[in-house]
């Protein structure tokens, strides 16, 4: 009779245990983060003058993706992450961000990320910053396969005002927002967060997508904050990194609620920034280049990967990625078949679990207007077709923190001598034995040139038109009751541009 009361105990001891195992859904929880105009040095991990604990933590105890690569600025990285494709197989350009006064947004014919999760059942919520067309309802996150969206639409805005120009972009779902002024944009995004977490349903699976508009300018942050660094000359740059610390502040949140809500063991949290700094602000030291532009600070950015999934952690990634790479990767973690689906991203599963090498070997960067300019990577070898501007490597003014009058284009060449190569229309490098661009090794090996030359010209035959796009003031603020609103054209599918419409909108 003992025995048997020991086993009837110990089985109810079980079942308690694993109350919360039993109600967790059977496809993993993810968390993506993408920041916005975040560097290489911008991040503590890679920056000691950076004040990001959580951030640090999470990618030293995670898998950092030390070639993490994207587009030069916001809207192609942002349709890349969400289609898989490369800009121009989109009918995007790979280096032109969207326009507020501009008809346009991402190709109402493709099915984004989250359309496809939410078909696996995945709740699916956004916050923060979208910047892929919003002129047509249809363009917007929650015509695109998300739940809920708390953010804006626009490239940027106020961080306490919330207007971009003279109109307000703050959004929960259909509804212009208009009682949060004062209120930090990042803790805006953070907040919403942890309240989509905490209101989640733990039997269903989870998409959460927070897109920090932090760190593109306007540079503001909490007084307080900017206080806790040190005072530099460079004003900016000492408000940049008071920006990435609060956005270290609201992850630490997100991961708290995550742990509380027992979900973190089944969850996958990636983050992500969507380019390369903006010198003097932010910061891409040591490599060459800024956002905007193809050398390495433009366009390889820091990231990280962490969660109870992963089965390596504190491991560095060498291997290639791209944020064309994580669609079909999340799909194929969240166990949705990508065998039918067109991509030019490649399944990077093998890395982001298990730290493994890298199932990619080229990445097509920009293919210019006329075959066969171009910038492709092709294993350790890059190469630019092109003419390029003379761009230099940008020391962190926290190095330096009182230069001396007229030192800035000296601090900029960041005295490694100045790029001879900005000017060649063919560049080639090495960036495996020359990350930061410094020796143009095109007369050296003519052959190389040529393999490379010949992938552009190739891949120049699969590229697709950019629809006309229309510049007009239809969509302004005072037409909106000083909102930037949707509602003044017919989104393009397939190709084909968008259209503006008469309409007489009435914004709530």
């Amino acid at each position: 009779m003992a025995g048997r009361l020991v086993t009837l105990l110990t089985i109810v001891v079980i079942c308690m245990c694993n109350d919360s195992v039993l109600t967790q859904p059977s496809k993993p929880n993810i968390v993506m983060i993408l920041l916005d105009d975040v560097g290489w040095n911008d991040v503590g991990w890679n920056n000691k003058h950076i004040k990001t604990p959580t951030l640090t933590k999470l990618a030293n105890d995670g898998l950092i993706l030390n070639q993490s690569y994207t587009q030069p600025v916001c809207s192609p990285s942002r349709a890349s992450l969400m289609t898989g494709r490369y800009p121009h197989n989109v009918y995007m350009d790979d280096s032109t961000p969207l326009g507020r006064d501009a008809a346009e947004g991402l190709d109402l014919g493709l099915e984004l990320l989250p359309q496809k999760l939410k078909k696996a059942g995945y709740s699916t919520h956004a916050t923060g910053k979208w910047h892929l067309g919003f002129c047509d309802w249809k363009y917007t996150p929650t015509e695109r396969g998300f739940d809920s969206f708390y953010g804006h639409y626009l490239a940027s805005n106020d961080y306490y005002t919330h207007k971009s120009g003279r109109g307000l972009d703050l959004w929960f779902n259909r509804q212009s927002v208009k009682d949060k002024d004062g209120v930090y944009d990042t803790n805006l995004w953070s907040d919403r967060a942890v309240d989509v977490i905490e209101n989640h349903d733990v039997t269903n699976p989870l998409f959460l997508y927070v897109a920090y508009n932090a760190a593109h300018s306007p540079y503001q942050a909490p007084q307080d904050v900017i206080n806790s660094y040190p005072p530099i000359a460079d004003k900016d740059r000492r408000t940049l990194a008071a920006m990435m610390s609060v956005v270290d502040e609201g992850v630490a949140n997100i991961t708290k609620a995550l742990e509380k809500k027992n979900m973190m063991n089944n969850t996958l949290l990636v983050l992500l920034s969507d380019n390369g700094g903006v010198p003097s602000a932010g910061n891409n030291w040591p490599l060459r280049g800024r956002k905007g532009g193809f050398y390495e600070g433009g366009i390889r950015t820091p990231g990280f990967v962490y969660g109870g999934l992963l089965r390596r952690k504190g491991v560095v990634a060498q291997g290639l990625m791209h944020l064309s790479d994580w669609a079909p990767t999340l799909l194929t973690i969240a166990g949705v078949d990508i065998s039918d689906e067109t991509f030019d991203g490649s399944d990077q599963t093998r890395v982001v679990l298990d730290g493994g090498a890298s199932t990619r070997t080229d990445i097509i960067h920009y293919l210019a207007s006329s075959s066969p300019g171009g910038v492709i990577r092709s294993g350790d070898w890059k190469l630019i077709i092109g003419k390029s501007r003379q761009v230099g490597w940008d020391e962190d003014p926290f190095d330096n923190p009182t230069p001396t009058k007229g030192s800035s284009k000296d601090r900029r060449q960041a005295g490694q001598g100045r790029p001879a190569t900005g000017g060649d229309r063919i560049q080639l490098y090495n960036i495996k034995e020359d990350p930061t661009e410094k020796s143009n090794l095109a007369s050296q090996y003519p052959s190389i040139v040529r393999r490379l030359r010949s992938k552009l010209i190739t891949a120049h035959k699969t590229k697709t038109a950019v629809p006309e796009v229309v510049t007009t003031t239809a969509g302004h603020p005072p037409i909106f009751k000083g909102v930037w609103s949707p509602g003044w054209c017919v989104g393009g599918s397939n190709g084909e541009a968008a259209t503006l419409v008469n309409t007489d909108p009435v914004v709530g």
